[in-house]
């Protein structure tokens, strides 16, 4: 992590995280994984905060934008996943038509690496995934 990374707000570090989970998961299609958040290294393939990325995918299983087939929670917070993968919400996201004309799987793919880009991906995930929830309820 570096000195700017730790600048950023909690919640852009958590956006981040996000980003970089959708990342993984768009990198994989729709291939189901075992995931535990003391492995947070070997999922991501970079050294994360654990907590974070508990906090994360704790979210990203209640905005059901990933799903699993058996979730595992301990009393301390770590959390582990069997056979998670994007739900058709997540796909939906991954996939929406941004106003550019770019969809949030080619921001992934032209991503930097850097923190602030992958928080601004993760911002746009939370958008549009607050758009979906809106537009269902509306209709």
């Amino acid at each position: 992590m570096t000195d700017a990374d730790r600048s950023q707000s909690t919640l852009d570090q958590h956006l981040a995280m996000v980003g970089r989970v959708v990342a993984k998961f768009v990198s994989t299609g729709l291939a189901a994984h075992n995931i535990d958040t003391r492995g947070v290294t070997q999922f991501l393939g970079t050294q994360e905060d654990e907590p974070t990325f508990a906090a994360v995918l704790t979210w990203m299983l209640d905005e059901d934008i990933i799903r699993a087939r058996h979730v595992s929670r301990t009393i301390n917070g770590p959390i582990h996943l069997s056979g998670a993968q994007l739900t058709a919400k997540g796909l939906a996201i991954v996939k929406q038509p941004l106003a550019n004309g770019d969809t949030v799987e080619k921001r992934i793919q032209a991503a930097d690496g850097g923190n602030s880009t992958w928080a601004n991906i993760g911002d746009l995930i939370g958008g549009i995934a607050g758009g979906l929830i809106k537009s269902v309820s509306s209709g």
